[in-house]
């Protein structure tokens, strides 16, 4: 029982987590479209917004998905496991683009002006990512 809350508790975190990745990369992904509208207010009313946010709701979901997660791995055993490395990978990758679109977003907050630039495909990277780590989750290949 504890073993399945656990589990519940992890899926509905990262649930959480990746909603509020989206979230965070889509606004930064149509930064440059918002500063072409108009007054930088609007951009950065947003971007003040969407970081409050990630602080408040993103950054605490994404905590309990390593711990859940960390605690599922070690009641499994599934640290020597293959399909876990890339789990584990694609969650890093996953956790370090969320630190970036976050900086991003302090940034935009702030009144930063640079582009967008690759960032632009942050929602594709994070779906890509997620995907992968479901995959290897569900299939345990390997």
């Amino acid at each position: 029982m504890a073993y399945l809350l656990l589990k519940s508790i992890h899926i509905f975190a990262a649930i959480a987590w990746v909603s509020g990745m989206l979230l965070d990369a889509l606004l930064v992904g149509v930064s440059d479209q918002l500063r072409r509208l108009g007054p930088g207010l609007l951009l950065r009313s947003a971007a003040a917004l969407v970081a409050r946010w990630d602080r408040r709701c993103t950054v605490p979901a994404m905590v309990l998905v390593w711990i859940a997660g960390i605690t599922l791995a070690i009641w499994g055993g599934w640290f020597n496991q293959p399909w876990f490395a890339g789990k584990l990978g694609a969650v890093i990758l996953l956790t370090g683009l969320h630190g970036v679109l976050s900086g991003r977003l302090r940034q935009l907050a702030a009144g930063g002006d640079n582009e967008a630039g690759l960032l632009r495909s942050a929602p594709l990277i994070a779906a890509c990512l997620v995907a992968t780590a479901v995959t290897l989750v569900v299939l345990k290949p390997m």
